[in-house]
C-alpha cells in the first residue's frame, strides 16, 4: 500500500528530473532576482504578524472553500468582501493553510501568492504579478537548488538582448512551471488593486491557466466586488463568499486589543467597560474589521468612563465619516498631519522615516517650522488619526489601509494632482530660498 501511495511521487521525481538542472547559489539567486525583486515573502510576513491570533480559521474550514481546495477539478475561488472587510488577512490565513498542505506533498502541488498594494507602485503592476510567479515557480519544493532549464536559457537569451521578462514570456513560463505538477494553486490578493488598464490582461492569464494547462490549477483571488473583474471571469467556474461572515474575527480582535490597552497603556477603564464596548461595536461594524480597529484607537486617549461612553454614542455610520475627523485638529497639528499625508500620497517609493519626519516642516512657502515643532513617529500617527503607519521592518511610511487613500482622493483638496503640487510648491520654494540665501 505505501509503494501504491508513493507511486505518483517517485513518478513526478522521474518526470521533471530532465526539465531541472543543478545551479550554484550566487547564479540562482541572481537569475531570480533578475525575474522578479518584489519580497514576496517578506509582504506576507508583514501581514501575518498584523493579524490577531486565532482569527481567520473560518474561511480555512468553511464548506465551500473546502470543497475547492479538496476538488481534483480546476477552478477559481473569488473571496469578495467591502473596504475594511479583512479581505488581507485572510488570504494571509488561506496562505499559511496551503503552505502547511505543501509541506506533506512537496513535489506534489506547485504554489506561487502575490499581494497587490496600491501604496506601492510596482505591486499594482500586472506584469509584476506573473513575473513573481515565475519566480516561484521556477523549481520543486524537494530541488530547491535546481531551476528549470528552459528557464535558465529564457533568462540567458533575454539578458544577451538586454530586456526582460514581458507579459507573454512571463504567461509561456508559468504554462511551463504548470506542467511539472499534478496540481498548482496560484493566489492574488486585492486584485481590484492592480493597475485597472493592464487587469484584464492579467484576469486573461488566469483564465488560460485554468482552461489550457493539461494539469489542475486552481486559483484563488481576493477583492472587492468589482462588475469588470466578473465579466471578465464570466468563463471560469468560479465559487464566491463575502468576507462580511468574519464577525467572530472581529470579536477576538476587540477582547484582545482592548485586553492589551488597557494592560500596556494602563487605561483601566477600558478593562472595566469592556463587555460594554464589545457589544455595542459589533452592533455597529457591518462586518467591518477596519472600522472596529479605527474606533478602538479613538478609545486609547480615554481615561473616564463618562469619555468612553460619548464615543460610543457618537460612533461614525461608515469609514468616510470615520476620516473626517481628521479635519477636527487644531494648528499646527492639522497642517502637520496634512503634510505627511500629502507626501505619502505624492512619493513614487515608500518614504523613509527621517524623510518624512523632516520634510513635513517645510512649508509651500520654502520655509521650515520652528524647531521646536519638530515632530516624533508617534506623535505622528496619533496626529493622522492611525491613517499611517510605520512599516517597522523596512522603516517606510504607509497608509494603514487602501480605503485611507481612496477617501483623500475623493476630497477635492486631497487629489492625487494636488498632492502633487503641494510637492512641487515646496521643492522649487526650498531650492528657490536656499539659492536666495
Amino acid at each position: 500500500m505505501i509503494e501504491i501511495l508513493n507511486a505518483p511521487i517517485k513518478h513526478i521525481d522521474e518526470g521533471v528530473k530532465h526539465l531541472l538542472e543543478y545551479l550554484h547559489d550566487k547564479e540562482r539567486n541572481e537569475i531570480l532576482e533578475w525575474i522578479s525583486s518584489i519580497p514576496f515573502g517578506k509582504n506576507h510576513n508583514r501581514v501575518k504578524e498584523r493579524r490577531t491570533p486565532g482569527t481567520g480559521n473560518w474561511i480555512i474550514h468553511h464548506e465551500r472553500f473546502r470543497d475547492w481546495k479538496e476538488n481534483s477539478s480546476p477552478g477559481l475561488f473569488w473571496l469578495q468582501g467591502s473596504p475594511g472587510a479583512g479581505k488581507t488577512f485572510l488570504m494571509s490565513s488561506v496562505i499559511d493553510d496551503i503552505q502547511d498542505l505543501l509541506s506533506d506533498f512537496p513535489d506534489h502541488e506547485g504554489f506561487a501568492f502575490f499581494y497587490c498594494d496600491r501604496n506601492d507602485t510596482l505591486r499594482t503592476q500586472a506584469l509584476s504579478v506573473l513575473q513573481s510567479f515565475v519566480r516561484q515557480l521556477s523549481t520543486t519544493e524537494r530541488s530547491p537548488e535546481s531551476m528549470r532549464v528552459k528557464l535558465r536559457q529564457a533568462y540567458n537569451l533575454a539578458r544577451n538582448r538586454g530586456t526582460d521578462f514581458q507579459f507573454e514570456q512571463c504567461k509561456e513560463q508559468i504554462l511551463e512551471s504548470l506542467n511539472i505538477y499534478p496540481r498548482t494553486i496560484l493566489m492574488i490578493d486585492a486584485m481590484d488593486e492592480c493597475n485597472s488598464e493592464k487587469r484584464y490582461r492579467l484576469i486573461d492569464a488566469l483564465r488560460s491557466f485554468i482552461l489550457e494547462c493539461k494539469n489542475t490549477v486552481k486559483i484563488f483571488i481576493s477583492s472587492r466586488p468589482d462588475s469588470n473583474i466578473k465579466s471578465h471571469l464570466a468563463s471560469v467556474p468560479s465559487v464566491t463568499i463575502s468576507a462580511s461572515d468574519n464577525h467572530d474575527d472581529i470579536e477576538k480582535f476587540l477582547d484582545l486589543e482592548l485586553d492589551r490597552l488597557a494592560k500596556d497603556k494602563g487605561i483601566r477603564v477600558l478593562g472595566r467597560l469592556k463587555t460594554e464596548i464589545m457589544t455595542k461595536l459589533l452592533e455597529k461594524c457591518q462586518g467591518m474589521f477596519q472600522w472596529a480597529a479605527m474606533q478602538v484607537h479613538r478609545l486609547k486617549d480615554c481615561t473616564t468612563a463618562t469619555n468612553v461612553r460619548q464615543i460610543l454614542e457618537s460612533l461614525p455610520v461608515d469609514l468616510q465619516e470615520s476620516y473626517d475627523k481628521i479635519e477636527a485638529l487644531g494648528e499646527p497639528d492639522q497642517t502637520l498631519a496634512k503634510r505627511a499625508l500629502r507626501w505619502i500620497m505624492a512619493s513614487l517609493r515608500p518614504l523613509e522615516s527621517h524623510e518624512l519626519l523632516l520634510i513635513i516642516r517645510m512649508g509651500q512657502d520654502g520655509r521650515a517650522l520652528p524647531q521646536e515643532d519638530n515632530i516624533e513617529e508617534d506623535s505622528l500617527v496619533l496626529l493622522c488619526k492611525n491613517f499611517i503607519i510605520l512599516d517597522a521592518e523596512c522603516n517606510v511610511w504607509r497608509f494603514a489601509y487602501i480605503s485611507v487613500l481612496e477617501y483623500l482622493e475623493s476630497k477635492t483638496s486631497w487629489t492625487l494632482p494636488w498632492a502633487h503640487h503641494h510637492a512641487a510648491n515646496v521643492c522649487l520654494s526650498y531650492l528657490i530660498n536656499y539659492y536666495e540665501d
